[in-house]
């Protein structure tokens, strides 16, 4: 066959049979003219085959370490065994920009990823057949000879269940390590809690966290935090979610009880004139409040926390419609009171850092 090399190719040629080669030079404009010098040397035998079937086998956990050269593949095998999970790490940061292809007995890519990761790159094994790991330079016109090194180590089975009936147990308030293999893996846990109480979940990175009541009925959902009240006593459940571009990531993850809910589904009272205190708890904590004005009155409504600083208030009126509000920025909630009745007021923090004790006057 023929292979033409441009200018910026690297002059790799693999030869799969014992052949005579022929080289021929051409510009490859019309302006390239003048003398050249043509240098052909061989390199020896491929140090590792580009073809899956003549992979050579390595052991796990053991370095292993090769050459590319040019437009060239590497192949190794290594042992599996069904549904148990593996990981490719390179162990050079050149390694790490290599494109990684895994296959299975029959062939067929289990992963695949261009520009690898430092990371790592997890697969799951499809049957206990040996699996075929394939290294190969995405930039070999640019760099030539590429060194490699990694191992393939075995990460075991999934370390906690992606179900919400089979989730891991936590204690509350000890932390409980987790590790999200695979691109979206899910990891579920579980953990009672007292009716009324306010529980809160925690991972030490931030992950997409999803909270469930007793019949897995979504609650609540936060990045890297999550809480809401307990409706009734019993086992709650939350699920540990990772992104979908893979590689490992380790976390712990905390599930507290955080008491009853100052105020909760019952709200407080708030005396035209004087303050009310509170306490915001949680990050979408909002604490009600009610008040009695007088028709044709205006008022002003504002929260203070004891730390300093205002929060958000909103008002709404007997019908529950909403006819003032504001943020944290410091200014007060103004309104004409127009019907008479029980108007209400809504505490609220606009973010994690302003929870805490507070008054709320009218």
């Amino acid at each position: 066959g023929t292979r033409v090399l441009s200018p910026c190719d690297t002059p790799f040629v693999t030869v799969a049979t014992d052949e005579a080669l022929v080289l021929t030079a051409r510009g490859a404009t019309a302006r390239d003219q003048g003398s050249f010098r043509l240098d052909f040397a061989t390199r020896g035998p491929d140090d590792f085959s580009d073809e899956p079937a003549f992979a050579l086998p390595v052991a796990l956990g053991a370095p292993v370490s090769g050459t590319l050269e040019g437009a060239d593949f590497d192949s190794v095998k290594v042992d599996q065994v069904r549904d148990r999970l593996y990981v490719w790490m390179p162990l050079t940061t050149s390694t790490a920009q290599l494109d990684l292809a895994v296959f299975d007995s029959q062939g067929r890519m289990l992963v695949s990823q261009s520009w690898a990761t430092t990371s790592g790159v997890v697969w799951k094994a499809a049957d206990s057949q040996p699996a075929t790991v394939r290294v190969g330079d995405a930039w070999a016109w640019s760099t030539g000879v590429q060194p490699w090194s990694f191992r393939v180590e075995d990460l075991g089975f999934d370390d906690h269940s992606d179900t919400l009936n089979a989730a891991t147990p936590l204690t509350g308030g000890v932390p409980l390590g987790g590790r999200l293999e695979l691109p979206g893996d899910v990891d579920t846990f579980s953990f009672t809690a007292q009716g009324g109480h306010i529980m809160q979940v925690m991972s030490t990175t931030s992950l997409l966290l999803t909270l469930f009541d007793p019949q897995n009925q979504q609650l609540a959902q936060g990045q890297g935090s999550v809480a809401s009240v307990a409706t009734t006593t019993g086992v709650y459940r939350v699920q540990v979610r990772g992104n979908s571009s893979g590689g490992l990531v380790a976390y712990t993850v905390t599930a507290s009880d955080l008491g009853i809910d100052d105020f909760g589904t019952t709200p407080g009272t708030v005396t035209v004139g004087t303050s009310t205190s509170g306490n915001l708890q949680w990050a979408a904590d909002v604490d009600p409040f009610d008040f009695v004005p007088t028709i044709g009155h205006v008022y002003e409504v504002s929260a203070t926390r004891v730390a300093g600083g205002s929060l958000g208030v909103r008002v709404k009126d007997p019908a529950g419609a909403q006819v003032a509000t504001t943020s944290y920025s410091g200014s007060s909630a103004g309104f004409l009171a127009s019907v008479g009745g029980t108007w209400h007021v809504e505490v609220f923090a606009d973010t994690s850092q302003q929870l805490g004790s507070y008054t709320v006057s009218v």
